[in-house]
């Protein structure tokens, strides 16, 4: 997975978004990336690259993927933020696709909120 992330930002273009030549491999990367992702049976350190994987992927293809795909992810971080052992991986995710410089609409992040409360008053104790 970590193969992929670092693959994922390889399909750059200048501008930080996905080079159109590359449009073609979204679809075969969000799905095996969603692959182990999806999986609560697997080892824990690819647990936590496919999550940081897919955090690149919307970050540089984020255009090409559809408002269900994009919630979809979401739901799944949100999952992976109630993990203490997948927490920190999912929050250095949301802190890539918050860092892009482009515009990014995933309405469904507001459903984070909650957690994200919860963790800071976790931090305080």
């Amino acid at each position: 997975m970590r193969v992929t992330g670092m693959f994922i930002l390889q399909l750059q273009s200048l501008d930080g978004n996905l080079d159109p030549r590359f449009a073609g491999v979204v679809k075969e990367l969000y799905q095996s990336i969603l692959d182990k992702l999806e999986k609560q049976d697997i080892d824990q350190e690819v647990k936590q690259s496919s999550i940081i994987a897919m955090a690149q992927l919307v970050q540089v293809a984020h255009q090409h993927l559809a408002k269900q795909q994009l919630d979809h992810i979401v739901s799944i971080f949100g999952e992976r933020l109630v993990n203490e052992l997948t927490r920190e991986a999912t929050l250095k995710a949301l802190t890539l696709i918050a860092n892009n410089e482009a515009t990014i609409n995933i309405q469904g992040l507001s459903k984070l909120i909650p957690h994200f409360v919860d963790l800071m008053h976790k931090a305080q104790r």
